[in-house]
């Protein structure tokens, strides 16, 4: 699965964590707020995990940000 919210925090805010490359946010948007919901080292991962958040929350808009 995913991060947790704190991991997720300190990994989109410190390129270190994971060696330096860039990640892929997968961002949400519903309800008013903007928030990253998960982070992934490739673009692949990223999409794959796209697919399943905007299947099971259609409610809300999904992206993702990186690269």
């Amino acid at each position: 699965a995913g991060l947790t919210s704190t991991a997720l925090g300190m990994a989109l805010n410190c390129p270190s964590l994971n060696g330096g490359e860039t990640m892929f946010k997968i961002m949400r948007e519903g309800q008013g707020h903007r928030e990253a919901v998960d982070a992934f080292d490739t673009k692949t991962e990223a999409l794959a995990m796209l697919h399943e958040y905007r299947l099971s929350d259609s409610s809300a808009v999904y992206w993702i940000e990186g690269a």
